[in-house]
């Protein structure tokens, strides 16, 4: 069972890395950003200090792919918000490396995978995630 659990995994995360890139948005914050739908791809490292809104536009059906070259990091009490009919199940992460959570961190995570299947979290992080049964988080 835990080797098709990786495995769906290993192919989620394909499957993400292969999509094409509609923004790049390397070397910015993700913090005080308002995005539509679309793939966001950053070549190295991805960080978002305060909030990060993800407006569906009104269409529920509205998806959203980070697609992040090595590392993903937040600064305490961060967020990801989602409005008009945006949905949690249709934010998806695609880290090369990492992801690191402050503190009081608010974040969604569909599906934050790496090749390595690891997270590392902050010491003491009180992090709120909204996640489904396809992530995995080895901590």
């Amino acid at each position: 069972m835990a080797g098709g659990a990786q495995g769906a995994n290993t192919a989620a995360y394909l499957n993400l890395a292969g999509q094409t890139c509609n923004f790049d948005l390397t070397g910015q914050d993700l913090g005080g950003l308002t995005l539509v739908p679309g793939v966001y791809c950053f070549s190295t490292s991805a960080q978002l200090t305060g909030a990060l809104t993800l407006n569906a536009g009104g269409d529920p059906n509205a998806v959203w792919v980070f697609q992040i070259g090595s590392t993903l990091t937040t600064a305490s009490n961060s967020s990801v918000l989602l409005t008009n009919e945006g949905q949690q199940c249709n934010v998806f992460w695609q880290v090369g490396s990492s992801a690191t959570l402050g503190t009081t961190t608010s974040f969604i995570l569909k599906t934050a995978v790496d090749r390595q299947f690891i997270h590392h979290f902050t010491p003491s992080a009180a992090v709120k995630l909204v996640h489904e049964a396809t992530a995995l988080l080895i901590i």
